[in-house]
């Protein structure tokens, strides 16, 4: 097996938290946030804007690498929904939110998503 073909099963299998509810997801809507070196590990300052360019990259790598508390800490409902078609995540955190929060379906990511969904071996 080759090295991507690992890392890409990696994703598959990867544990990715998901909350309860949306409801729970109480994150600022402006200002800044602290992200920890866990879910954002790039050069520079961990303390970033909620602006219209960042707030993506914040959203990505919270549910992408955040642990439990860490979406409903950081992460607004109503921005998440509002930015939830845009997020570049991998498909197994975009197959566990859309399986979970009905809200967050029938935007073109589903569509894409269900196009590949039977490609995807994704193990719960």
């Amino acid at each position: 097996m080759s090295a991507s073909q690992r890392l890409n099963r990696y994703h598959y299998r990867k544990p990715y938290y998901v909350p309860a509810s949306l409801d729970d997801l109480r994150g600022p809507v402006s200002g800044t946030v602290f992200l920890d070196r866990y879910m954002y590990w790039q050069p520079g300052p961990q303390t970033l804007p909620l602006d219209e360019h960042m707030t993506s990259v914040i959203y990505q790598a919270v549910l992408a690498e955040g642990i439990e508390g860490d979406p409903e800490r950081l992460v607004n409902k109503n921005l998440l929904i509002a930015l939830w078609p845009e997020l570049m995540l991998p498909a197994k955190v975009v197959w566990l939110w859309e399986s979970r929060f009905d809200e967050l379906r029938g935007n073109l990511r589903s569509g894409w998503f269900d196009a590949v969904r039977e490609k995807l071996e994704i193990d719960n």
